[in-house]
């Protein structure tokens, strides 16, 4: 989907002069064109209270931005975010910092139901998500304006980033799995179907974004290369960060922060009673 789809502004108000005007007329007699011969996307000229004769013979050349919306193609899309928002023209930007306020909502998702679970377990840390992508996506759906649809994008981002960290690890009896599994499934079925027409809505380049990705996309505006260069140079140093990593062949890697601190506290006793031998061998070196 183009997130810059093809549009003009609304300028029905030359109707109230003549209102067996024809498309076309009303488009050339309301609208500046652009160096190209198209019509303008985000400027109209100035509203008159002038008969249709007047406006004929002396034309309008007095521009501003787009007063009372748009008229938008429906060649390929109905509806769309961008169009059900208006985020065009001088608000094209909200359209990334959406996706950026997704992928947020799915960093905060898990960092805040993955440690929660350890305190109240995994079945319910997973439920709670699960209610809250049903009441949230609903919310989405019916969002009123862009600022309701970005709060509750967020809250399925982090009810979604939760619900994928603890489901993935839920520890339940054979009778319970089955019931996960197929409510696992049901869910992801129709998940899938609401997140694909969610996402959708908005462009390739933008769904394929990660987190601050949108936003970096932003900064060609001052040069095509910036958002380039920092792709690259962050993907060179992690990369070059994978050297530092600590080997883990044949070593049984933690299930939990408890495990992780136990074994913290094996090392440390380990250290201190392999430092114990050391100097006991060293008394008996110099008693000798």
């Amino acid at each position: 989907m183009d997130s810059d789809p093809d549009r003009h502004c609304n300028t029905d108000w030359i109707l109230q002069a003549d209102s067996n005007l024809t498309t076309e007329e009303q488009l050339n007699l309301t609208l500046p064109r652009e160096d190209d011969g198209t019509f303008s996307k985000c400027q109209m000229f100035v509203p008159v209270n002038w008969s249709i004769g007047s406006i004929r013979e002396n034309g309008l050349n007095e521009t501003t931005g787009c007063q009372s919306g748009w008229v938008y193609s429906r060649a390929l899309y109905e509806a769309t975010v961008v169009t059900d928002f208006d985020l065009v023209c001088d608000k094209s930007y909200m359209a990334e910092v959406v996706q950026a306020i997704f992928m947020s909502g799915l960093l905060a998702g898990s960092f805040i139901f993955g440690p929660t679970a350890e305190s109240y377990g995994r079945r319910r840390t997973t439920q709670l998500p699960v209610v809250l992508l049903q009441i949230f996506v609903i919310v989405t759906g019916v969002s009123p304006n862009v600022y309701v649809y970005i709060v509750a994008q967020f809250i399925v981002g982090a009810a979604l980033g939760g619900y994928r960290m603890n489901s993935t690890v839920l520890d339940c009896a054979i009778v319970i799995i089955a019931l996960v599994t197929a409510g696992k499934f049901f869910l992801n079925w129709a998940g899938s179907v609401c997140l694909i027409y969610i996402q959708e809505l908005f462009p390739t380049s933008v769904r394929a974004a990660g987190l601050m990705s949108p936003l970096l996309n932003m900064l060609a505006i001052y040069h095509w290369a910036i958002p380039i260069l920092v792709f690259s140079s962050l993907a060179v140093t992690s990369g070059a960060l994978v050297f530092l990593l600590p080997e883990t062949r044949r070593t049984e890697l933690p299930d939990s922060a408890n495990e992780t601190e136990g074994n913290r506290n094996m090392s440390t006793k380990k250290m201190g009673s392999d430092s114990n031998v050391v100097e006991q061998n060293g008394r008996n070196s110099t008693k000798l």
